[in-house]
């Protein structure tokens, strides 16, 4: 990843590679069920974002990573309901999720076609 690439997209980068690492923890049934999805949803999120660097693809992008953000916070929470995630990492979790909502949201505010709230 260069350097120039928006923070947004560094922290999607993190965000997945700590799912990878979270996954296998998970019990060997749930691994290729919610566990799977949540490393696909996390993928998801830090493609649109990559896509979002392209102007002409921009606004689209952003609200399908946004889309992804919200699917991937629905999944973890279950994850973490089911047992499969520890508390701590849950929150710490939610934190990031936070983070890459706002730079997502503001990000997708400051696009010329964006719907206004």
């Amino acid at each position: 990843m260069t350097r120039s690439a928006p923070p947004v997209l560094h922290d999607c980068y993190d965000l997945s590679l700590a799912r990878y690492r979270l996954v296998p923890t998970f019990p060997k049934a749930q691994r290729f069920v919610l566990g799977q999805r949540i490393e696909r949803v996390s993928l998801d999120l830090l493609f649109h974002v990559d896509e979002a660097r392209d102007p002409d693809d921009r606004a689209l992008a952003l609200r399908e990573a946004s889309r992804a953000l919200d699917r991937l916070r629905l999944l973890v929470r279950m994850a973490t309901d089911l047992g499969f995630v520890p508390i701590a990492t849950h929150e710490a979790m939610v934190t990031r999720f936070e983070a890459i909502g706002r730079q997502v949201g503001g990000w997708l505010r400051w696009q010329p076609d964006a719907p206004t709230p």
